[in-house]
C-alpha cells in the first residue's frame, strides 16, 4: 500500500512538472515537442486512465491559456524570475543581467517640441477602444497595470490588440527636457504575435494639476484603492476613450521596452497632449511604491523622430 502510494504521489509530481514547464510554451505560442506531448499524455492516462479524463485536462489547459496569457505578457514586460530580480533605483545595472538594455535604441528618450513634421495624423484615426466591464488594477511590484482587451490600434502592418496598460510615476519620456508628473502607456501587440515581438506603446504623460477633467477623475476612481504588491483590486468598467483629448498629435520613434528586459523595435506613439493628474492621485501611488518607478532617458544615436506620423523611414518594410 505505502508503495503504491507513493508511486501515485509520484506521478501526480510528474505530471504537474510537466503542465509547469508545458504552460509557458502554450502561451508564447510555442507548442511542445511530439516527444513531450506523448510523455505528458502518458502520465495523464496513468493518472485518470479514460480518454475522457484527457479532454478535460485539455478544456482546462485551454481555459488556463486564456487566463494566464495577459500575465504572461506582464512577465516579459517587467520579469519575474527571483534569479533576474531588478528595481528601477538600479535601472543603470540593468544590462548587467539583461543585456539590451545596453543596446542602442533605447527607451525612454526626449522629445522635442520642434520634431520633424509628419503626415498630420491624429492617433484617433487609428485607435478603436472599447469599454471592458470588472477590471482589476494590480500592483506587479515594478508598476500598478490594468490587463484587458481594449480593443485595436491600426498601423501598416496590421491590427495590433491592446494588452494591458500601466503607470510609471514620475513620467518616463521628457519633453524639451522637462520631466512631467507621470506617465501612462497603453501596450498593444500585433494580431499572430507572442513574447516581446511588434510590440506598440501609446504614451500619455501626465501634468500635475488640481483642476477637474475627465481625465484627472478616471485616474483618481482607478487609484482610489490601489493594491499592496502582488496583489490586485477591483476597479469596475474601463473605458480608454476618456483619454480622447490625447489621441490627437503626436510624437513617434522606434525605441524598447522601459523595462527588462528592454527588446527593442518597440513603435512608440507619445501624444502631444497632457492629460491631468490630481495631487491626491500621486500621493496614491507613492504610498504603494516608496521609490519612483521611471527609467531615465536613453540616447536618441541618430534615430529619427517624427510629429504625427505612424511610421519613420522603412519601419514596417516586410
Amino acid at each position: 500500500m505505502r508503495a503504491a502510494a507513493s508511486r501515485r504521489r509520484g506521478l501526480v509530481g510528474l505530471a504537474c512538472l510537466v503542465c509547469l514547464l508545458a504552460a509557458p510554451c502554450f502561451l508564447l505560442g510555442n507548442p511542445m515537442t511530439q516527444a513531450a506531448k506523448a510523455k505528458a499524455t502518458s502520465v495523464r492516462y496513468e493518472m485518470f486512465g479514460t480518454q475522457k479524463a484527457e479532454e478535460q485536462h485539455s478544456q482546462q489547459s485551454n481555459a488556463l491559456q486564456t487566463a494566464l496569457a495577459p500575465m504572461l505578457l506582464a512577465v516579459l514586460l517587467f520579469g519575474a524570475s527571483s534569479a533576474q530580480a531588478w528595481t528601477h533605483k538600479e535601472s543603470k545595472n540593468w544590462s548587467a543581467e539583461f543585456p539590451m538594455c545596453k543596446q542602442t535604441s533605447q527607451s525612454p528618450i526626449d522629445l522635442t517640441s520642434d520634431t520633424t513634421s509628419g503626415s498630420g495624423s491624429t492617433l484617433a484615426q487609428y485607435v478603436k477602444y472599447d469599454p471592458i466591464p470588472a477590471r482589476q488594477i494590480k500592483n506587479n511590484g515594478h508598476v500598478m497595470q490594468v490587463d484587458g482587451s481594449f480593443g485595436a490600434f491600426k498601423l501598416p502592418d496590421g491590427d495590433y490588440q491592446v494588452k494591458q496598460f500601466h503607470f510609471h510615476f514620475p513620467a518616463e519620456h521628457t519633453v524639451d527636457g522637462k520631466l512631467s508628473a507621470g506617465e501612462m502607456h497603453i501596450v498593444h501587440q500585433k494580431v499572430g504575435s507572442s513574447g516581446t515581438d511588434d510590440l506598440a506603446v501609446i504614451g500619455v504623460i501626465l501634468e500635475e494639476s488640481k483642476a477637474p477633467s475627465k481625465q484627472s477623475s478616471f485616474l483618481q476612481a482607478l487609484f482610489k484603492d490601489l493594491p499592496e504588491e502582488g496583489s490586485a483590486s477591483d476597479v469596475g468598467n474601463v473605458d480608454l476613450n476618456v483619454f480622447g483629448d490625447q489621441f490627437k498629435e503626436f510624437y513617434h520613434y522606434v525605441g524598447s521596452l522601459t523595462t527588462p528586459p528592454c527588446a527593442e523595435g518597440v513603435h512608440w506613439y507619445v501624444s502631444k497632449n497632457t492629460a491631468n493628474v490630481t495631487p491626491e492621485t500621486i500621493k496614491a501611488f507613492h504610498n504603494r511604491f516608496k521609490e519612483d518607478d521611471n527609467r531615465p532617458t536613453q540616447a536618441l544615436n541618430g534615430r529619427k523622430v517624427v510629429n504625427s506620423a505612424l511610421s519613420v523611414d522603412k519601419e514596417f518594410a516586410a
